[in-house]
């Protein structure tokens, strides 16, 4: 608009006038243009008509019965139309179909990827209706492949069903493929091979981040999100979230001006009511306070005994055991270990911690004697004032050479002589976590980026420990930083 409005102040002649009228009818594109140049073409008109009427000429123009404004009219009508025809595409996903099969053409090392990808056998959607209806399971993923060019893959051969009234947890570091199989099941991005069934449709999401509309109230959101789920009795629906969640002090307060808590708080809110079957949680706990966290366990438990599926994740690991029936543990994008916590526990788990109080020369003697008396000793690390080590323990009753843990007390009150104390605690689940990922790194688990190797060969690195890990040989200290105790 300026610079037409520049050539008309400035040109003069014929080919300055052509110009400008082809720049004019260029720009006609864009709908600020369009819009912007049918309000100064009435505004001339006025002008015109206005100065014509004093010599009794009438000069005005209709803006509906004339041609002032049809071509901006026809050209917002023509932008109208062809932005609601890209949209339609980009939301049925058909311009990233398109991209990609252009890409496979273009890229071979992408297309032998997924050629390979291809020859894979899939589940017949019509078998999974009918074994999912038959087992009960609200959310079954089969075989799912997201791969990227040159061979990298976000997230690969992931299994998991999630049966109705059943909390389901995802686990894994940071880059593992949670988020990513968070947009594969909400429809955000579209699996390479791979289906993903819902036995009802309709879902809830609640996201990492923050979705609200940062100029609703609080009351606003509620009452909005709720008309969404198809709640009629809204004001019931809006004081029984108000006190739950402690949202009434806020009630008539924007969402930009709320706290990180609170609007935390609001997002799970919403993200449960009504009654959709299937509910996706995406660290639904981050920046909350302990007694936030309780009512968000309550809330989820509610959920489960209305029957409804829930598909969570979390980094905090204790969370996932208290919540979760069914854990899988996700590494590089591929399922590693997929089972009960206590299951996980017991296969990965039966072991406990032993932290001897001592100096350092009573150190090297006593892991001496552990080498002798308990040589499933592992995991050794030094203290300035500590030793500490894990060691398995087998059930009464069970085979191995793992020591009873009665045998242990007793391995323990004669090679610890010269010690002040020890203790044990039996392994947490974060630990049988790291485990599970150590082992899977041990074994090599066929890693799905090309940088794998370099993150293997991080193993061989001291430990994070301020402590450095050493054998029951060698018995390494590092003194650099001291245990105190309160």
């Amino acid at each position: 608009m300026g610079i037409i409005l520049i050539l008309g102040v400035v040109g003069d002649g014929p080919a300055w006038d052509d110009w400008r009228h082809a720049l004019n009818q260029a720009f006609l594109i864009f709908p600020i243009h369009a819009l912007g140049d049918g309000f100064l073409e009435l505004c001339k008109n006025y002008m015109v008509a206005l100065v014509f009427r004093r010599y009794d000429i009438e000069s005005y123009k209709h803006p509906l019965a004339s041609d002032l404004l049809v071509r901006h009219f026809t050209a917002l009508f023509l932008v109208g139309v062809a932005a609601l025809i890209i949209n339609v595409l980009i939301e049925c996903h058909f311009l990233r179909r398109l991209w990609q099969r252009v890409e496979r053409l273009l890229d071979c090392t992408y297309r032998r990827e997924l050629d390979k990808l291809g020859q894979l056998k899939l589940v017949n959607i019509q078998s999974i209706f009918k074994s999912c209806v038959a087992t009960g399971e609200a959310v079954r993923a089969e075989n799912l492949w997201l791969a990227y060019r040159r061979g990298y893959y976000a997230v690969r051969n992931v299994y998991f069903s999630v049966q109705r009234g059943e909390c389901f947890g995802l686990l894994g570091k940071n880059g593992a493929g949670k988020s990513t199989i968070f947009k594969l099941l909400t429809g955000q991005l579209q699996p390479d091979v791979g289906q993903i069934y819902f036995e009802q449709p309709g879902i809830s999401y609640c996201p990492q981040s923050n979705p609200l509309d940062p100029l609703l109230t609080t009351t606003e959101c509620i009452r909005f999100y709720g008309r969404l789920r198809g709640i009629r009795d809204l004001d019931p629906f809006l004081d029984r979230v108000l006190d739950t969640y402690e949202l009434r002090p806020y009630k008539d307060v924007q969402v930009r001006n709320l706290s990180g808590g609170n609007r935390r708080k609001l997002t799970v809110a919403v993200t449960c009511c009504g009654c959709t079957p299937t509910v996706l949680m995406d660290e639904p706990t981050s920046d909350m306070d302990p007694v936030t966290r309780d009512m968000v366990y309550a809330t989820i438990e509610q959920l489960l005994l209305a029957r409804r599926a829930v598909v969570l994740t979390s980094h905090s690991v204790s969370e996932i055991e208290h919540l979760c029936q069914r854990v899988a543990v996700l590494r590089a994008g591929q399922v590693i270990a997929s089972d009960s916590p206590q299951r996980l526990k017991s296969e990965h788990g039966g072991y406990y911690s032993v932290t001897c109080f001592c100096g350092p020369a009573q150190q090297a003697i006593l892991s001496r004697s552990l080498s002798q008396r308990l040589p499933g000793a592992r995991d050794l690390q030094h203290y300035a004032h500590s030793l500490r080590f894990l060691v398995r323990i087998r059930s009464p009753g069970s085979l191995g050479d793992a020591p009873l843990l009665s045998e242990l007390f007793a391995i323990l009150r004669d090679v610890c002589v010269n010690v002040a104390r020890f203790s044990l605690s039996r392994c947490r689940f974060e630990t049988v976590f790291e485990r599970i990922l150590d082992s899977s790194e041990s074994n090599g688990s066929n890693g799905v980026h090309k940088d794998q190797q370099q993150q293997d060969a991080r193993k061989d690195l001291p430990s994070k420990s301020p402590a450095v890990g050493g054998t029951l040989e060698t018995g390494y200290i590092h003194c650099g930083y001291e245990e105190t105790r309160t």
